[in-house]
């Protein structure tokens, strides 16, 4: 957390092409992780009118209101500098892109967050990184649970946050799921296998109501026609166990980073964790966010 705030702006000179007069906000003070993790500020990247990109857009120099993001996974992060992936401003780059990219309706039109509506979740057996199953007849389990108790508060996709954070409700229907699949126990504290186990762990697959101008969106594997037959246009994202666990070398365990535990009414969050190893595409000119592995 910080405290201040000034708005500044960057000096200005009217014949300057490449730049942008920029409004942003100054840090007067450091506390709590701000002063050990190697972040030492926020960038903006919300609907808000202040937004970095937003403001890119306003001063002309982005020709579509959009921007996306892909994330990597470092093994380890370093003062020194540590490969994040890649942010376009403007647009998406498909030369980043090993499947299709796919667009799920960006359900806000009156807050600064992007959110999604989520219509089913699986668990996939046999692990695997894509969403595109290495089987044909791929064994995936439904996490059973109305959906509007999946939706429960909303659903908000966040970079800025690092885990993801779903509905207490989701708790024991995932839990029993869990079981089905893997025939033990769910801990969401630690799990204490190797690398070789964790990776055979279920795949997470969501399923999103597809944007709302598509309407031959199906593609196997990454829309839900062979998943879903009623509902063949959602697509499907998937949440491999290298993501939402995470390696703490000082108690050799893996860690779970999706926690179940957000209260009634509070909003559910996809944290940086969910956005690894794909380019999420926010498109605010369609309202859509799509997602390409």
């Amino acid at each position: 957390a910080y405290t201040g705030g000034n708005h500044l702006a960057v000096d200005w000179k009217d014949e300057d092409d490449t730049g942008i007069k920029f409004r942003f906000g100054c840090q007067t003070s450091l506390f709590g992780q701000f002063r050990t993790q190697l972040e030492d500020g926020i960038m903006g990247l919300s609907m808000d009118s202040p937004s970095y990109w937003s403001q890119m857009h306003d001063a002309g120099r982005l020709k579509a209101f959009q921007f996306s993001l892909c994330f990597t996974k470092a093994p380890t992060a370093t003062r020194q500098g540590t490969g994040a992936g890649a942010m376009i401003m403007g647009g998406t780059d498909t030369r980043l892109h090993t499947t299709p990219m796919v667009y799920a309706t960006q359900i806000s039109t009156e807050t600064q967050f992007y959110s999604l509506q989520l219509e089913r979740m699986y668990l996939r057996m046999g692990g695997g990184e894509s969403v595109l199953s290495n089987s044909d007849d791929a064994v995936r389990h439904n996490v059973v649970i109305k959906t509007d108790d999946l939706n429960a508060g909303g659903l908000i996709v966040d970079s800025g946050t690092s885990t993801t954070l779903l509905t207490e409700k989701l708790l024991e229907p995932f839990k029993a799921a869990w079981k089905r699949v893997t025939g033990k126990d769910y801990d969401e504290d630690f799990l204490e296998v190797t690398h070789e186990e964790l990776m055979a762990l279920p795949t997470i697959l969501f399923q999103f109501t597809p944007w709302s101008e598509i309407n031959d969106q199906s593609l196997p594997g990454v829309t839900g026609e062979s998943i879903d037959p009623s509902h063949p246009n959602s697509i499907l994202v998937a949440f491999p166990p290298s993501h939402y666990f995470s390696y703490l070398p000082a108690r050799g365990t893996y860690v779970s980073h999706v926690f179940f535990r957000v209260k009634k009414g509070k909003t559910q969050t996809l944290g940086a964790n969910f956005l690894m190893g794909k380019d999420v595409h926010f498109d605010l000119e369609k309202n859509r966010i799509g997602f390409s592995e």
